[in-house]
């Protein structure tokens, strides 16, 4: 299967290569079919890429990877939802956070609040609402991270 992505380009998949948000992404419902498409640079950067819509294309990162001390922190029936429980290995889980990319990079933000809690065992994925009450939508990652701009930005 193919998809001409705006962002990205033409991308050739597989059925067993889309993740299932069967509730979507908040403010794309609509939409429950993507793909996660890693940067082939160094970049901390990945994409979230619907299949159903070529426009739409999320930059996303690793929390664990990019968040000082990021901890998912979400309701156990959310976590349910996508068939994870307390027999799930952490290696099971990934947690993605959808990047916001302003004019000015020194504001560039991920969304700590909303983080996109996959089971990469079946595929499915959903938008949590955290409960940690310090997580905000606009979590600044130069200001909270040990990483530079060349390695944030690629």
């Amino acid at each position: 299967m193919k998809i001409n992505s705006s962002q990205l380009g033409q991308l050739d998949y597989k059925e067993k290569d889309i993740i299932h948000f069967n509730n979507g992404l908040y403010g794309f419902e609509q939409y429950t079919k993507y793909l996660y498409v890693q940067n082939d640079s160094d970049s901390i950067f990945s994409y979230l890429q619907s299949t159903e819509n070529q426009g739409i294309t999320f930059i996303v990162v690793n929390g664990y990877e990019t968040v000082n001390n990021f901890e998912l922190k979400v309701s156990k029936k959310d976590l349910e939802e996508i068939e994870v429980d307390e027999n799930s290995e952490n290696n099971d889980i990934c947690s993605l956070l959808i990047v916001t990319v302003p004019k000015d990079v020194n504001k560039i933000s991920v969304n700590l609040l909303g983080p996109l809690v996959i089971n990469t065992k079946n595929r499915l994925g959903k938008q949590m609402i955290s409960l940690d009450p310090s997580h905000t939508t606009r979590h600044y990652l130069l200001e909270n991270s040990n990483l530079s701009v060349v390695e944030k930005i690629g």
